[in-house]
């Protein structure tokens, strides 16, 4: 209980902070990054799905330049917490240039993934990569707003004017993952922020 407490009191802090040089509606990637780490220890199936490792995929379409950028700043920002452990698994972060269903399907068995971090750029594959994340049990998590409101689980974003975490709970349900109270008093549900 008291883990909770301090992951609870990372979270808001993170979420308040201010970084210069980034717009007030943008979130710069090393904030999200530290937040969404923040957040999916808060899984309680986490263990129970993860192998020997925790890692997080971040999904990019590649000659794409916006979807391209989001990779590398993603990759970066998460690779800042590869010196750390999620819920005691070593974190590990792998990039993923989108190509199709299939391929994506080894990459996520092969490398087994336990979080995807969809970039823009990945409009007309998000179905598949929702149905791909669901299979394999892994988290989604959308770059943009947008994707997170039609089919992935969560992502970091400016509502109201603060960063929060929005949660689309259905989707986390069917992707496995088991969120409780705590983690959700903290966040905005889909249906909450329409």
């Amino acid at each position: 209980m008291a883990a909770l407490a301090v992951a609870a009191t990372c979270i808001l802090v993170a979420m308040a902070e201010t970084r210069v040089g980034w717009a007030a509606d943008e979130i710069s990637p090393d904030r999200q990054a530290s937040i969404l780490v923040r957040a999916l220890a808060y899984n309680r199936n986490l263990k129970s799905q993860a192998g020997d490792d925790f890692v997080l995929a971040v999904v990019y379409q590649r000659n794409n330049a916006a979807s391209e950028e989001c990779g590398r700043d993603a990759v970066a920002a998460f690779r800042g917490f590869e010196k750390f452990v999620m819920e005691g698994l070593p974190f590990r972060v792998a990039p993923i240039s989108y190509e199709s269903p299939s391929a994506m399907s080894h990459t996520l068995t092969r490398d087994g993934v336990d979080a995807v971090y969809v970039c823009g750029g990945l409009d007309s594959e998000l179905d598949a990569i929702a149905t791909l994340a669901q299979e394999r049990k892994a988290v989604s998590i959308g770059a943009l707003r947008e994707y997170v409101t039609r089919k992935l689980s969560l992502g970091v974003f400016i509502i109201d004017g603060k960063p929060r975490i929005l949660v689309n709970l259905p989707e986390s349900k069917r992707e496995g993952a088991d969120f409780g109270s705590d983690f959700l008093r903290l966040a905005t549900l889909v249906e909450d922020a329409k």
